[in-house]
């Protein structure tokens, strides 16, 4: 795992942890390498809040989903195929290094069936609406969203590390778009 880590370049060759590793530290609700590799390669600088919380939208879902993935509109594709050839670097890399990662599976962690619909929420779309864009579950949808806030606000953090004003005041307009309405009331009971 040092080897893979240090041709990422979260480790220099004497083992110690760079800024890049720093970073990673920060994360702890996502897959660590592969968002770090993304804040370094500048993925997000070209993208708005709403398609960067999509983005991560493909971190927070984790369930298996019967619905077929959807066609996903260019301003969402474009970014899905970045982290698919981020994900595969790090297979590749990782392999190398004789860790036995199984792409397929390693690829299965990232699923995409709610980036339309976090894309929507964040435009300002109802809940109503966007259950009405997927087959995935109320709770389920819920349950990522809130998971999603939460990996926006460690991004946010992660970038103040690397010192990226204007990327880390995306990511917290990402994370003011999504903590809105009905998913992230305290208590639905006391509605």
């Amino acid at each position: 795992m040092r080897q893979v880590l240090r041709r990422l370049g979260f480790l220099n060759e004497q083992g110690i942890v760079t800024q890049k590793g720093q970073v990673a530290c920060e994360i702890s609700s996502a897959d660590e390498l592969v968002a770090t590799t993304l804040l370094y390669e500048g993925v997000f600088k070209s993208l708005s809040p709403e398609q960067i919380a999509a983005l991560f939208s493909c971190f927070a879902f984790q369930e298996k989903s019967s619905q077929a993935q959807q066609k996903l509109p260019d301003s969402l594709s474009v970014p899905y195929k970045m982290l698919l050839e981020t994900i595969k670097k790090i297979v590749e890399i990782s392999n190398e290094a004789d860790l036995g990662v199984d792409g397929m599976a390693y690829r299965q962690k990232f699923q995409p069936q709610l980036m339309s619909v976090v894309f929507q929420w964040c435009k300002g779309a109802s809940f109503l609406e966007i259950t009405k864009m997927t087959n995935v579950l109320e709770g389920s949808v819920v349950r990522a969203m809130r998971r999603l806030e939460e990996m926006l606000g460690e991004l946010e953090s992660a970038t103040r590390v690397i010192g990226d004003k204007a990327l880390e005041q995306k990511f917290k307009k990402a994370r003011e778009l999504m903590k809105r309405d009905i998913v992230f009331t305290a208590s639905l009971y006391l509605q």
